[in-house]
């Protein structure tokens, strides 16, 4: 499934037939306003405008709108209302497997974006063994009184029949005219549908930012999508774009942080629906949600906690202080369940405790099981962004959900929350303790990028009364100038006073089993971490130690060749210098 969304400058010719053959005859002037309800502009006005703009969000490998094209007709046994359903029907519920919305809340959005409230639908379908194209327009506004008359304030522009009704343009009459007015075409037995909004509301953003904004909310909201966990290809691939220039949808592969939440799916999915077990994902924390009473699966849940990655913000224009400035759902480091349910759409990412290591993230995924699949659909509000149980009626069902959410959290605080709790206790008496707990987390899971997995941590191994400790700061991936990834462990000493100054040296090498131990033979030709040196600053003061003053209180870098695919273990040892008291 392909789906373009396309915000295009609408042409002279175009504007010519949108106002002759589609909008040929509109509501009378003076009411029009009125009736609907927002629009800052009526529909005769807005298509005599020279910047008249229309945004496309089309799908390709899809069935289309098929089924009976007007509303009063019954479908026969089995047959589909698709056309109806969406065109003239609100609120239909989804009676599909892995069917998305329940309320109709979602195209009702879409006529809100138009200025004028009116959209354009062109599908083209499976009829009786053989293709069809249907192109209808529609504007949704409120009720009004006109000479003595009352309006729903929803109007349709098709083909009217002598009962007064209106259909679709059909067949190659509906071809011909969506490609007049500029539509996307289909080719031969080609199926989808494309939503044209007439005259979207920019909310004072250019159209450059709206197209980013649109690209980033994609891969946010539909990354599941985006990721195939078998190699195979995606089940949707979108595409973005502004007059004919493409708009860049980000990669969840490869952005920070959408990879931990493709990372977690990725074990989520093979112990769901490929019978793995936990166990072959150590790096991972995966689990089944159960509910005991009633006794049911509810979903599996995965955890992973990655090095925290350099962020990439589109401009997006929201800049203000009362919006977001791009369109990630959260801001900062990752702390979050991504959960959804079986058509794995984000539903919404649910907080837990945030990691104390700056240098630290980690990310999860919930999918709802099949058998609860539809509780967690009537726990939804009519936006599908969050599960509210007070919303399901059914007793039953509304206690898989509670169940759920409890749970969710309650893993979530098991996992991470104890380094939070360590690190805040013992941070004035080490900062070795803490990194060595985060050393724990980071063993979880592959982080993102070239570099898989990452524990770093800091140890002091002197006998007696220590001189120095070594207190760990931010570590992070770069990528050097011939593509090698770069483990970066920032670190400061801090000198017991009397003390003339400090080495301070590296050992690293590969995690074992564990992720947290360091592997002491590697197998032969296997690759394993380097140290590149000690920086200060941009500039290199060492190779494999350094010697650091005692009443120096900065920040020092230690850099490692992280190969691919590799756990590291970084091992920061210090001593008095040569000389020293």
């Amino acid at each position: 499934m392909t789906v373009s969304v396309e915000l295009n400058s609408v042409t002279d010719e175009q504007r010519s037939a949108l106002r002759s053959d589609v909008f040929a005859k509109l509501p009378p002037k003076g009411v029009y306003s009125d009736a609907v309800e927002g629009a800052d502009v009526e529909l005769f006005r807005l298509l005599g405008q020279k910047d008249l703009r229309v945004l496309t969000i089309t799908d390709r490998g899809t069935r289309g709108l098929g089924g009976p094209v007007r509303a009063d007709r019954p479908a026969e046994d089995g047959d589909i209302t698709d056309f109806a359903d969406l065109v003239f029907n609100i609120g239909q519920p989804s009676d599909r497997e892995m069917g998305g919305g329940t309320y109709g809340f979602g195209k009702t959005i879409s006529y809100l974006v138009s200025r004028s409230r009116t959209v354009l639908i062109h599908t083209s379908t499976g009829n009786k063994g053989r293709t069809q194209q249907r192109l209808i327009a529609q504007t949704i506004g409120r009720q009004y009184s006109y000479r003595n008359r009352n309006y729903t304030g929803r109007h349709w522009w098709g083909v009217q029949r002598n009962d007064g009704s209106i259909e679709p343009l059909i067949g190659d009459a509906a071809r011909r005219l969506a490609a007049r007015i500029g539509l996307p075409g289909f080719a031969t037995s080609e199926t989808g549908t494309t939503i044209a909004i007439l005259g979207p509301d920019l909310g004072g953003q250019s159209p450059e930012q709206v197209c980013n904004y649109i690209a980033e909310a994609i891969a946010w909201n539909f990354w599941p999508k985006m990721v195939a966990s078998d190699g195979s290809r995606p089940d949707m691939v979108f595409n973005v774009s502004m007059d004919g220039r493409t708009v860049e949808v980000p990669d969840p592969r490869r952005t920070a942080p959408l990879a931990a939440f493709a990372q977690a799916l990725d074990a989520l999915r093979a112990c769901d629906d490929e019978g793995a077990s936990a166990d072959d994902f150590p790096m991972q924390r995966v689990s089944r949600i159960r509910s005991q009473r009633p006794s049911a699966d509810l979903g599996w849940l995965s955890m992973n906690a990655v090095p925290l990655a350099s962020r990439q913000p589109l401009d997006c224009g929201l800049d203000d202080h009362e919006q977001p400035r791009t369109a990630a759902a959260f801001e900062g480091p990752a702390h979050h369940v991504a959960v959804m349910r079986r058509a794995e759409l984000v539903v919404q990412y649910r907080p837990g405790p945030a990691l104390p290591d700056k240098g630290l993230e980690w990310a999860g995924v919930f999918r709802t099981s099949v058998e609860a699949d539809g509780a967690f659909a009537a726990a939804e509000p009519p936006t599908h962004d969050d599960w509210r149980p007070s919303l399901v009626s059914e007793r039953r069902q509304r206690t898989y959900v509670n169940v759920a959410l409890r749970d969710i959290k309650a893993a979530a605080e098991s996992a991470f929350a104890p380094a939070l709790q360590q690190s805040g206790a013992k941070v004035e008496a080490s900062g070795v303790v803490v990194a060595d707990q985060l050393g724990e987390l980071i063993s979880l899971a592959p982080g993102t990028g070239a570099s898989r997995r990452r524990p770093a941590m800091g140890r002091h191994r002197t006998s007696g009364s220590p001189t120095a400790r070594v207190e760990i700061g931010r570590r992070w991936l770069e990528t050097s100038a011939d593509g090698q990834s770069h483990l970066c462990v920032e670190f400061a000493v801090v000198a017991q006073q009397g003390t003339k100054g400090s080495l301070v040296s590296a050992v690293v090498g590969a995690a074992g089993p564990d992720g947290v131990s360091m592997e002491r033979d590697a197998p032969l030709g296997a690759p394993v971490p380097i140290v590149l040196g000690f920086w200060k600053g941009s500039r290199q003061v060492g190779d494999q130690a350094v010697e650091v003053p005692a009443d120096d209180r900065g920040k020092w870098c230690l850099r490692v060749l992280q190969p691919a695919d590799v756990g590291t273990v970084v091992d920061l040892r210090v001593e008095p210098a040569e000389g020293a008291a």
